[in-house]
């Protein structure tokens, strides 16, 4: 199984269901209130396997773009685990997902 995090409908980026759940846990643990974080375990919850940020209000997608684009990465480096297989390869694939988010903010 796998998931997307759509940054708009152009701008998708689909994913193993590993990392989709690695961003969605990190979007759940920073949501920038309990709105947004509620929507987003409702999707963890129902395993709906989208992510689609044009869902969210403005300020909470902007914070939520800001997150992907600033956060992600040096969160995965931080918390991954070092013995993760492919655990660079993961790094490298956020990396893409955050370079997506910083062409948005």
């Amino acid at each position: 199984m796998s998931g997307d995090i759509w940054i708009t409908h152009q701008d998708r980026f689909p994913t193993s269901n590993t990392l989709y759940h690695v961003v969605l846990d990190f979007l759940i643990d920073h949501a920038p209130d309990p709105g947004t974080r509620s929507a987003l375990e409702e999707i963890r919850d129902h395993n709906l396997g989208l992510i689609d940020t044009s869902e969210f209000d403005s300020p909470a997608r902007e914070h939520i773009l800001g997150l992907l684009a600033h956060q992600l990465v040096p969160h995965a480096h931080a918390h991954l685990p070092t013995d993760m297989h492919e655990r660079d390869q993961a790094i490298t694939e956020l990396q893409k997902l955050a370079d997506i988010a910083k062409s948005h903010l």
